[in-house]
């Protein structure tokens, strides 16, 4: 692939780009730890997560790897 078609593929993904608010349930030994990525807002075991991206999906799929890769302890 030439560097003109990654410019384009960076290009249309940028324009395609959409804020999306997803609702994720929180781990029960979720913790913080470090910058967090997104505006949230958590009431109970439920996070209202703010993501940038191209699908509803892919916005789902980012917030769900931060709280259930990222945060959940092993204490």
């Amino acid at each position: 692939m030439g560097n003109n078609d990654e410019y384009r593929q960076v290009i249309e993904r940028a324009r395609n780009l959409q804020e999306f608010e997803v609702q994720i349930t929180v781990p029960k030994r979720f913790k913080f730890d470090g910058t967090v990525p997104y505006d949230m807002e958590i009431l109970g075991d439920q996070a209202f997560v703010t993501v940038i991206a191209e699908t509803v999906e892919e916005a789902t799929a980012q917030a769900q790897q931060y709280f259930n890769l990222r945060n959940v302890t092993d204490e």
